[in-house]
C-alpha cells in the first residue's frame, strides 16, 4: 500500500477570491447598476400584492364598488409589472455583459 500525501485541492488563504474580485474591479459600475436595478425589481414585485390588497379593500368597502379607484389601482399594478419586467431584463443584460467580459479578460491573461 502506497502512502499518499494529504494534498489540499484549493488554497485556504483567500487568493482565489482576491483574484476574482480583482477581475471584477473594472466592472464596478455595472455591478452597482445590477444591484440597484435588482433592488428596484424586488420592491416593485413586493408592491404588486399591496396594490391587489387595496383593490380588494375598495371592492369590499360598504357602499358598492368604486370603479374609479379600482381603475387607478389597476393602472399602478400594470405599470409596476411592466417596470419590474424591464428592470429584470436590464439586470440580465448587464450581468451577461459582466460575465462575458470577465471570462474574456481571464482568457486573455491566461494565454
Amino acid at each position: 500500500m502506497s502512502k499518499q500525501k494529504n494534498r489540499s485541492v484549493g488554497k485556504k488563504d483567500g487568493t482565489t477570491l482576491k483574484n476574482i474580485l480583482r477581475s471584477l474591479k473594472p466592472y464596478r459600475i455595472r455591478i452597482c447598476l445590477s444591484v440597484l436595478l435588482s433592488a428596484a425589481n424586488v420592491a416593485l414585485t413586493l408592491y404588486a400584492p399591496v396594490l391587489v390588497g387595496e383593490a380588494v379593500d375598495v371592492v369590499a368597502a360598504a357602499g358598492g364598488v368604486d370603479f374609479g379607484k379600482i381603475s387607478v389601482i389597476l393602472v399602478k399594478l400594470g405599470a409596476a409589472a411592466v417596470a419590474a419586467a424591464a428592470f429584470q431584463w436590464i439586470v440580465n443584460a448587464v450581468n451577461n455583459t459582466i460575465v462575458y467580459r470577465v471570462v474574456r479578460d481571464v482568457r486573455q491573461q491566461a494565454f
